[in-house]
């Protein structure tokens, strides 16, 4: 009898360290798509930033061209 509750008990220590060990991995794991969903989130940000700042140069580059071609015409 004594050992048949001690087998009891055992298995539930497992459950409960298995239940335990699930929730842990369940945290990791949606930490790790968390992570890479910012990483990729704010690597998508950087680049869409780089390429506004990139059409801006590009637009003031214009800008500044046309005065001067209006100028050397006149």
């Amino acid at each position: 009898l004594m050992l048949s509750l001690f087998i009891k008990q055992q298995e539930n220590t497992i459950i409960m360290q298995s239940k335990e060990m699930s929730q842990n991995q369940l945290f990791y794991v949606v930490f790790f798509y968390v992570h890479m969903y910012l990483s990729i989130f704010t690597q998508k940000l950087l680049y869409y930033s780089q390429n506004i700042a990139d059409v801006e140069l590009i637009s003031n580059k214009e800008c500044s061209k046309r005065p001067q071609h209006q100028n050397k015409l006149i």
